[in-house]
């Protein structure tokens, strides 16, 4: 079985993203196995977190590209990998080091 999620509207991350492939049976199948298993559970919530994730950081990120004050579009400095602390264990995801316009003048931090 694949698994994939579709995001409507999440920035960069818009559109279809296989998250992971689970089950299939094999010969030594019992029909007490049948069903997913606790193992290939536990790694369909951590992949589907990721990937929630990674989909918010992108509308945070999308919208933070814009000055609050004059709605000019900021430059990326450089990239960082940040870590997210969530219900289910640390999450990284890559963010932006913006530059202000001139209105502001100065660098603003990470986004998150």
């Amino acid at each position: 079985m694949l698994v994939s999620v579709e995001f409507a509207d999440a920035g960069t991350k818009t559109g279809s993203h296989q998250v992971l492939v689970v089950g299939g049976c094999s010969d030594a199948t019992a029909p007490g196995d049948i069903g997913i298993s606790l193992e290939e559970a536990k790694a369909l919530l951590n992949a589907l977190q990721w990937e929630y994730v990674a989909a918010q950081a992108a509308e945070i990120t999308e919208k933070a590209l814009r000055c609050e004050r004059c709605g000019a579009r900021l430059r990326i400095k450089d990239w960082s990998r940040r870590r997210v602390h969530t219900l289910f264990g640390r999450v990284f995801v890559q963010a932006p080091c913006l530059i202000s316009c001139c209105c502001r003048g100065h660098l603003k931090k990470g986004i998150f």
